[in-house]
């Protein structure tokens, strides 16, 4: 059987623990890369007006919560 992704809301509280907390753990910089801030640069390019690749990749638009025709496959690839 393979791996199940468990819905956020049904995570019990010793599991919300554990995963902020493993979360946490990926801040730091002493860990190998790719590091949580590495991933939030990757995030935040691709949501850049400026950067010349950033909205063109079709993740997001400037609309409110309106995803781009990207915004699923490149999230699911990016998780």
């Amino acid at each position: 059987m393979g791996y199940v992704r468990r819905n956020q809301a049904s995570l019990s509280a010793a599991e919300w623990t554990a995963l902020i907390g493993a979360i946490d753990a990926t801040h730091g910089m002493g860990i190998a890369a790719p590091r949580y801030r590495d991933f939030v640069r990757v995030h935040v390019a691709a949501m850049d007006m400026l950067n010349p690749v950033g909205m063109s990749w079709g993740v997001h638009s400037m609309g409110p919560m309106m995803p781009g025709r990207n915004f699923l496959a490149w999230h699911r690839l990016y998780l």
